[in-house]
């Protein structure tokens, strides 16, 4: 995981409810055999959920926000730059790739402990770590 953060409005220009926010994740990507490929993953199989969970029910959705980006075409700013790998695309092994992606969560909800999962297996699970929060975050 290289950063999460609330904020109050989506990537796409999107307002939010009152009572939600934004968490977006800055996530590093690459193939388990560094001497192989892997496939990008879909949005449909990534979701955000805490240590507790057991099952997908509760875990939240989680949108790719962005294409994935070799670190070289990534700015400091964790922006891709030129042509990246989109879903379903190949990842080339040994080489880190960075995608956002982006959940709409409610504002009571505790991330303390969240983790990001590939599902449908819940495990194994990142730590999201440290959640900052933008200005305005409620």
């Amino acid at each position: 995981m290289a950063s999460a953060e609330f904020t109050t409005q989506l990537t796409d220009g999107s307002t939010l409810r009152a009572d939600e926010n934004a968490l977006r994740l800055l996530v590093v990507a690459r193939s388990p055999d560094p001497a192989r490929s892997t496939l990008a993953p879909s949005e449909t199989w990534i979701g955000v959920g805490g240590p507790h969970c057991e099952a997908r029910s509760c875990t939240s959705p989680i949108a790719r926000t962005t294409d994935y980006y070799p670190a070289s075409g990534v700015d400091e700013a964790g922006q891709g730059r030129g042509e990246g790998v989109s879903w379903g695309g190949t990842l080339k092994g040994g080489t880190d790739y960075y995608v956002t992606w982006e959940a709409v969560v409610n504002v009571k909800a505790k991330w303390d402990d969240a983790q990001l999962c590939v599902l449908p297996e819940v495990k194994p699970c990142i730590p999201l770590g440290e959640v900052t929060k933008a200005n305005g975050v409620r």
